[in-house]
């Protein structure tokens, strides 16, 4: 048979299921047993400020030393501290997932502009090339050797080939970019090869 001394303190559970560690839990119900005192409303909403950015009652006390810890946990307790602090968390995630998302749109806006204007900026030179390419000398932005117009082609083709679920290339390429062997056997120069592309353009607008 158990001794009263060894049953479970009914309290101390409570306190636990609280939040509370085993710990403060014993040290509050000392302090309720002595039949000391809570704290007010105002002065436990003071220092659940300081709990809710994550000072443990410990440390409030020793901000706050005229204030006994058991009275501290008696706060937390009574006015529900660690729920409060749960939805204060909750608020603060909610606000840092809305400030992200905001600034990631911000972003995206941002870049899809700086694309738009560079695009603007570029297409110019390469229309009046392509209308003149007798005259007018080839637009910076063009290819300057084989590899990088290579690159050209294949981020072209990456953005243009159908993909599943996972990113991953699922064949049926909807743009395809043929480069003549014999031209660039015969002309290592890219500018070369494009001059001769847009003055077939330039003809085959003429028919």
């Amino acid at each position: 048979m158990m001794s009263e001394s060894n049953l479970p303190n009914n309290n101390i559970v409570l306190y636990q299921e609280k939040g509370l560690s085993e710990k403060e839990a014993k040290t509050l119900d000392e302090y309720i047993e002595a039949g000391k005192p809570g704290l007010s409303k105002i002065r436990a909403d003071s220092m659940l400020t300081l709990f809710n950015l994550g000072y443990s009652c410990e440390d409030i006390q020793k901000m706050v030393p005229e204030y006994n810890l058991g009275s501290i946990l008696h706060a937390r307790f009574t006015y529900g501290w660690d729920e409060a602090k749960m939805l204060f968390q909750n608020q603060v995630n909610q606000e840092l997932i809305k400030t992200t998302n905001a600034v990631k749109a911000d972003s995206v806006k941002f870049m899809n502009e700086l694309i738009m204007a560079t695009h603007v900026k570029h297409r110019r030179d390469i229309a009046r090339f392509l209308a003149n390419p007798e005259k007018e000398d080839a637009p910076k932005c063009i290819p300057a050797s084989l590899s990088q117009y290579q690159s050209v082609v294949e981020s072209l083709r990456d953005m243009t080939e159908p993909k599943d679920n996972k990113g991953a290339a699922v064949g049926n390429t909807l743009v395809s970019v043929v480069v003549n062997t014999s031209d660039a056997n015969d002309k290592k120069d890219i500018k070369t090869i494009l001059r001769k592309k847009a003055e077939a353009v330039k003809e085959s607008q003429k028919k």
